[in-house]
Protein backbone atom coordinates (compact mmCIF):
# COMPACT_ATOMS: atom_id res chain seq x y z
CA UNK A 1 0.00 0.00 0.00
CA UNK A 2 1.05 3.57 -0.54
CA UNK A 3 -1.33 5.58 1.65
CA UNK A 4 -1.82 9.33 1.40
CA UNK A 5 0.67 10.74 3.89
CA UNK A 6 -1.14 13.81 5.17
CA UNK A 7 -3.81 16.43 4.71
CA UNK A 8 -3.91 19.97 6.01
CA UNK A 9 -6.17 18.71 8.84
CA UNK A 10 -4.24 15.50 9.62
CA UNK A 11 -0.44 15.54 9.36
CA UNK A 12 -0.18 11.84 10.21
CA UNK A 13 -2.98 10.45 8.08
CA UNK A 14 -0.67 7.66 6.93
CA UNK A 15 -0.47 6.32 10.51
CA UNK A 16 -4.27 6.09 10.67
CA UNK A 17 -4.39 4.31 7.29
CA UNK A 18 -1.71 1.83 8.30
CA UNK A 19 -3.54 0.98 11.53
CA UNK A 20 -6.75 0.38 9.56
CA UNK A 21 -4.95 -1.88 7.08
CA UNK A 22 -3.34 -3.81 9.94
CA UNK A 23 -6.71 -4.33 11.69
CA UNK A 24 -8.27 -5.58 8.43
CA UNK A 25 -5.40 -7.94 7.60
CA UNK A 26 -6.39 -11.59 7.83
CA UNK A 27 -4.41 -14.01 10.02
CA UNK A 28 -1.40 -15.17 8.03
CA UNK A 29 -1.63 -12.09 5.78
CA UNK A 30 1.25 -9.80 4.90
CA UNK A 31 1.13 -6.01 4.70
CA UNK A 32 3.74 -4.08 2.71
CA UNK A 33 3.65 -0.28 2.69
CA UNK A 34 5.61 2.70 1.38
CA UNK A 35 5.75 5.19 4.27
CA UNK A 36 7.45 8.50 5.08
CA UNK A 37 10.83 8.01 6.71
CA UNK A 38 9.53 9.87 9.79
CA UNK A 39 8.64 6.37 10.96
CA UNK A 40 12.33 5.80 11.64
CA UNK A 41 13.17 8.82 13.79
CA UNK A 42 10.20 10.84 15.05
CA UNK A 43 9.83 10.54 18.83
CA UNK A 44 6.18 11.41 19.51
CA UNK A 45 3.97 8.68 20.95
CA UNK A 46 2.19 7.79 17.68
CA UNK A 47 5.42 7.33 15.73
CA UNK A 48 7.10 5.37 18.54
CA UNK A 49 4.11 3.01 18.95
CA UNK A 50 3.86 2.40 15.22
CA UNK A 51 7.61 1.79 14.95
CA UNK A 52 7.32 -0.76 17.78
CA UNK A 53 4.42 -2.49 16.00
CA UNK A 54 6.31 -2.67 12.71
CA UNK A 55 9.46 -3.99 14.42
CA UNK A 56 7.49 -6.58 16.42
CA UNK A 57 5.60 -7.95 13.39
CA UNK A 58 8.08 -7.24 10.59
CA UNK A 59 10.67 -4.61 9.74
CA UNK A 60 11.42 -1.63 7.49
CA UNK A 61 14.20 -0.41 5.21
CA UNK A 62 15.09 3.02 3.86
CA UNK A 63 14.47 3.54 0.16
CA UNK A 64 16.91 5.59 -1.95
CA UNK A 65 16.39 9.36 -1.61
CA UNK A 66 15.22 9.82 -5.20
CA UNK A 67 12.91 6.79 -5.38
CA UNK A 68 9.84 8.81 -6.37
CA UNK A 69 11.42 11.87 -7.98
CA UNK A 70 9.98 10.90 -11.38
CA UNK A 71 6.52 11.12 -9.78
CA UNK A 72 7.19 14.69 -8.74
CA UNK A 73 7.95 14.11 -5.07
CA UNK A 74 11.19 14.14 -3.15
CA UNK A 75 9.70 12.75 0.06
CA UNK A 76 12.12 10.38 1.78
CA UNK A 77 10.47 6.99 2.24
CA UNK A 78 10.84 3.54 3.72
CA UNK A 79 9.31 0.23 2.77
CA UNK A 80 7.74 -1.51 5.77
CA UNK A 81 6.34 -5.01 6.00
CA UNK A 82 4.40 -6.85 8.68
CA UNK A 83 2.90 -10.34 8.89
CA UNK A 84 -0.27 -10.99 10.88
CA UNK A 85 0.26 -14.08 13.07
CA UNK A 86 -1.93 -17.05 12.25
CA UNK A 87 -4.52 -18.15 14.75
CA UNK A 88 -3.75 -21.34 16.65
CA UNK A 89 -5.73 -24.28 15.33
CA UNK A 90 -8.36 -25.60 17.69
CA UNK A 91 -8.04 -29.41 17.82
CA UNK A 92 -11.81 -29.83 18.22
CA UNK A 93 -12.93 -27.39 15.52
CA UNK A 94 -13.60 -30.12 12.96
CA UNK A 95 -15.55 -32.35 15.33
CA UNK A 96 -14.70 -35.88 16.42
CA UNK A 97 -12.56 -38.00 14.13
CA UNK A 98 -13.46 -41.38 15.69
CA UNK A 99 -16.46 -42.84 17.41
CA UNK A 100 -20.03 -41.75 17.00
CA UNK A 101 -21.52 -38.31 16.71
CA UNK A 102 -23.32 -36.95 19.76
CA UNK A 103 -27.10 -37.28 19.61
Amino acid sequence: MNPPYSTSENRTLWIDRLHIAWRLLAPGGRLVAILPNGLTFRQDRRHRELRELVKSQGDYRDLPADSFISSGTGVRTVVAWMSRPTLPRCPFADGPTTGTSPT
